[in-house]
């Protein structure tokens, strides 16, 4: 963890830092999303053909212009949605850390690990889990985020981020270790490792 950003509180430690053992490119929500991206691929064939004609006619007028633009678009988010998302996710899977701290449950991620979600240990849900035959698996709390809950719209960003609204550990080692950690964490019992800033 000497890469992160992070800032402890006073009084607070780190009980538990890791990443995750392997790529997330497939979430539960994708479940939804990749039929989704198919169906967007295969209804952007018709405006890319659009698109490509009125390039052809562009010469003669400018009026053509507009719509070949807006079918770029319409191609380049089609694209998006059905493979360089995932190649966006493999890329930023490979630099997320999580760290768990006396107070905190921390995922770092972005490019720098610079960017930063948090959620206060005490205010949040009791975790779950979910494992894997090789003992990791992933935690969040309350349960896990469904594509669509009802104080969350659907935006661009939910395509190619974490539909969540607290933090969710992804495929981390020992995950029901890692559990327990958190969860004694909630009720204020913490590991004998670490020193308090």
């Amino acid at each position: 963890m000497d890469r992160s950003p992070l800032r402890l509180w006073p009084g607070e430690w780190v009980v538990w830092a890791g990443s995750p053992v392997r790529s997330t490119l497939f979430r539960p929500n994708d479940a939804f999303l990749i039929p989704f991206s198919l169906l967007w691929a295969g209804m952007s064939l018709w405006p890319t053909a659009i698109g490509v004609a009125a390039l052809g006619q562009a010469r003669h007028s400018l009026s053509f212009l507009p719509v070949a633009l807006f079918c770029f678009v319409f191609t380049v988010i089609g694209g998006y949605l059905l493979a360089a998302r995932f190649v966006v996710r493999a890329f930023t899977t490979r630099r997320v850390r999580y760290v768990v701290t006396t107070q905190r449950v921390v995922v770092l991620a972005g490019r720098s690990g610079s960017r930063v979600k948090s959620g206060i240990l005490r205010l949040l849900p009791p975790p779950v889990h979910a494992d894997a035959a090789d003992g990791s698996g992933s935690i969040a709390f309350g349960a896990f985020p469904p594509l669509r809950t009802p104080r969350r719209r659907i935006t661009f960003s939910t395509f190619g981020a974490e539909p969540a609204s607290t933090p969710v550990l992804w495929y981390v080692p020992n995950v029901r270790e890692v559990w327990h950690i958190i969860t004694a964490a909630q009720h204020g019992v913490y590991p004998t490792a670490g020193t308090p800033t």
